[in-house]
């Protein structure tokens, strides 16, 4: 980002927009089932409600994108947690052995640990 300012507007903006979208999905899903069948349901219970609304293919969708949300997050945690050794090393609180980089700039020793 090109400011700080937009920094801050852009994470506020985020979760403006995912709380409206955790929201919308919880109440909305009350309009759609009894709360008696939404007490049922298993986890993920919106793969349930979707599918009690298009068919199968609903909990496929939502499953699948679970998936891939899951492995996203686990890729982001590994590279976020590589920068902590490094930008330790960077202070001079660990070794200069985690400072070294490849060819793409990043600190891939940290990445080890």
């Amino acid at each position: 980002a090109e400011s700080p300012k937009d920094v801050g507007i852009s994470i506020l903006a985020g979760f403006i927009v995912i709380l409206c979208i955790f929201v919308s999905i919880s109440v909305l899903s009350l309009g759609i089932m009894p709360q008696e069948e939404l007490v049922k349901l298993r986890d993920p219970s919106v793969a349930g409600v979707l599918s009690h609304i298009v068919g199968g293919w609903g909990a496929n969708l939502i499953s699948s994108t679970l998936v891939i949300s899951i492995i996203g997050a686990l890729l982001t945690w590994s590279l976020v947690a590589a920068e902590v050794p490094f930008r330790a090393a960077e202070q001079g609180y660990m070794p200069t052995f985690f400072l070294r980089l490849n060819v793409y700039g990043v600190p891939y020793r940290s990445l080890w640990v």
